[in-house]
């Protein structure tokens, strides 16, 4: 059975490159309405360009600060105002934090890591789960890495961020589970990504180990979203799924 996603409408954050932006155009090709939310509102605005192109009315862009709880609701009530609910979310905005020894991680850059990775999510959902319960349920991913699993080295802010993703949505998970409304987790390994591609000699030696050889395309994590998303998975509900070539087995 083929994943249907027609009549609903989906929200995706990060969703101007990378992961973001694949499942935006796997959501809207497979029917949803889709909010695109980001803080690059040109290429924000590329991308919703895109996808109304191939299927009319399929996408707006949402110019928007995951870290401001304020932006936040505002852009998921534009996104309800302009589709008439929501259904879907995927909270992926992300950045990789300052590559440092714990000790030398500045404040500012630890908070602001947080408050985009961790925060961010939350304030989704946060947002998001009402208009799902009113819609009757809904289904969220949230997007973390496999350093939920395995550390990574001078990146303290970003690996406690993405272990919060898992903590707090298999909380969540328990308040919703009854009511509806699934949330779990993709934790994507190595993708060919702008943010992978910023992460200087650390990414290579990472890209270098992946048991499956490659790097992961951002297309690839995007369907393993979508299909947590689905109603093929309708039985998946608070799991963090592992998408990484083999990363964790080293």
């Amino acid at each position: 059975m083929a994943q249907d996603f027609d009549r609903k409408v989906a929200m995706v954050t990060g969703a101007a490159t990378g992961i973001g932006a694949a499942t935006a155009r796997l959501l809207a090709e497979r029917g949803a309405k889709v909010g695109l939310v980001g803080l690059q509102e040109d290429l924000l605005a590329g991308v919703a360009e895109e996808l109304n192109g191939a299927a009319d009315g399929s996408a707006i862009a949402v110019p928007t600060d995951v870290a401001d709880p304020t932006q936040v609701e505002a852009a998921v009530t534009r996104i309800v105002d302009e589709f008439g609910g929501l259904h879907h979310a995927v909270n992926n905005a992300a950045v990789p934090g300052q590559e440092a020894d714990l000790h030398e991680i500045d404040v500012a850059d630890w908070a602001r890591t947080i408050g985009i990775n961790l925060s961010g999510a939350f304030y989704g959902m946060r947002y998001q789960i009402p208009h799902m319960l009113a819609a009757g349920g809904g289904s969220i991913v949230n997007i973390a890495s496999v350093n939920a699993t395995k550390p990574l080295t001078q990146h303290g802010a970003y690996t406690a961020s993405k272990h919060g993703i898992v903590g707090i949505s298999q909380s969540a998970q328990l308040d919703y589970v009854t009511r509806n409304i699934r949330i779990n987790v993709v934790s994507p390994g190595v993708t060919d990504t702008p943010m992978v591609g910023s992460g200087g000699d650390l990414a290579d030696v990472m890209k270098s180990i992946v048991p499956w050889g490659r790097m992961a395309t951002p297309t690839e994590v995007g369907e393993a979203v979508v299909w947590a998303l689905s109603d093929q998975a309708s039985y998946l509900v608070g799991q963090q799924i592992i998408v990484d070539g083999g990363f964790v087995l080293r």
